[in-house]
């Protein structure tokens, strides 16, 4: 068992993202903004990834992303 401090540890972390709507943009930029502590290990969704990325880079809720 570990100390209560490793249990709180939320630092790092591989993530997937099933759907690439609303909520999962918006995750995506949260983990990007938080580069180093999230990877971001696949998106799955129906779109193609020129779509995708479209909808991530001109998003009409968060705003156009430069990053």
């Amino acid at each position: 068992m570990g100390t209560a401090e490793e249990k709180t540890d939320m630092s790092g972390g591989r993530v997937a993202i099933s759907g690439f709507g609303r909520i999962g943009r918006y995750l995506l930029r949260a983990a990007l903004a938080r580069e180093p502590e999230l990877d971001i290990v696949v998106i799955n969704d129906l779109a193609t990834p020129a779509t995708m990325a479209r909808l991530l880079k001109y998003d009409t809720v968060q705003g156009r992303l430069d990053k």
